[in-house]
């Protein structure tokens, strides 16, 4: 699958609006939020691969929404890039409690 094509493409942009979603509009690594409730919650939001193993078929662990500032960090700072994958791996461990 092209990656330029499918970011263009209506299926990314449902996939899109689904993590933001998920993620109430904040900035998933450092809470950020848009200042105005006006402005389009992408507005200063992305979403950013974590993997690229299921483009075109995203899962939710696939995905991390991120500011512009943590996202240009992911790309430009590899030790933001492995903060950033630590701390998303964590949201989906499962959790246990002691004596079950």
């Amino acid at each position: 699958m092209n990656y330029h094509a499918y970011i263009k493409s209506p299926e990314w942009a449902a996939t899109r609006d689904d993590a933001l979603h998920r993620a109430h509009c904040y900035c998933e690594f450092c809470g950020w939020q848009t200042p105005d409730p006006h402005l389009p919650p992408w507005w200063k939001l992305h979403v950013h691969h974590l993997t690229y193993r299921n483009l075109g078929n995203e899962q939710p662990e696939d995905l991390i929404v991120l500011c512009s500032s943590c996202h240009h960090d992911v790309h430009h700072y590899p030790k933001r890039a492995d903060e950033v994958q630590r701390f998303a791996n964590l949201r989906y461990q499962p959790t246990t409690i002691e004596g079950r």
